[in-house]
């Protein structure tokens, strides 16, 4: 039984190790909307607005906009370095570090992680529950 549950626990491990991470239903759409309205390009946009106004200030991912696909650290991390690009260059309403604190409030509301900068380590996951100890077979 033991063996079972220690396979089943490295095989979860190795999942979550190696795998893409995905924070929740969230989609790179749904996060594009909410983004755009945040960097005060519009409001109440459609979808295809959202995915235009961010493109005008250049925050459009290098494969685009995904509807389908659910957001991940990568893109997060991604749009972090967009959106302080844009900052940088004048293109949205806001300083580098602000937008910063845009991206990273905008995260924690959506139930996502903060981005996390380029060059760094993200935080590692918690660690797994002790095991329960068996009761001692008579």
């Amino acid at each position: 039984m033991y063996k079972k549950l220690f396979l089943s626990f490295v095989i979860l491990v190795g999942f979550l190790c190696f795998s893409q991470v995905i924070f929740s239903a969230v989609t790179q759409c749904d996060y594009a909307v909410k983004l755009a309205e945040e960097l005060n390009l519009g409001k109440g946009l459609s979808v295809e607005e959202a995915i235009s106004a961010l493109t005008k200030v250049g925050i459009v991912p290098k494969e685009g906009f995904k509807c389908n696909v659910q957001v991940t650290r990568e893109f997060l991390n991604e749009i972090q370095d967009l959106v302080t690009a844009a900052a940088e260059k004048g293109l949205i309403g806001f300083s580098p570090k602000r937008a910063i604190e845009i991206l990273t409030s905008l995260s924690e509301d959506m139930g996502l992680p903060a981005p996390v900068p380029l060059g760094t380590v993200p935080p590692p996951p918690p660690p797994p529950p002790p095991p329960v100890p068996a009761s001692p077979m008579k």
